[in-house]
């Protein structure tokens, strides 16, 4: 996580990288520590969206 925040913080943007950040967290929480909630996988489900179509719109893929 910190090589993407360090090289792509320009092109991605870093509430963008805090919302990837937040949702491995949550993914953390929910596997260890049994702890999850419909919000929470919403949230992380919308962020991965965007965060793969930024990742898209950098890399050229369509």
């Amino acid at each position: 996580m910190v090589a993407i925040r360090e090289l792509f913080v320009n092109d991605v943007g870093r509430d963008l990288i805090g919302r990837f950040e937040e949702g491995m967290e949550l993914r953390q929480e929910a596997d260890y520590g049994l702890k999850f909630s419909e919000a929470g996988a919403i949230e992380t489900t919308q962020g991965a969206e965007e965060f793969l179509a930024k990742a898209k719109e950098i890399l050229k893929i369509r």
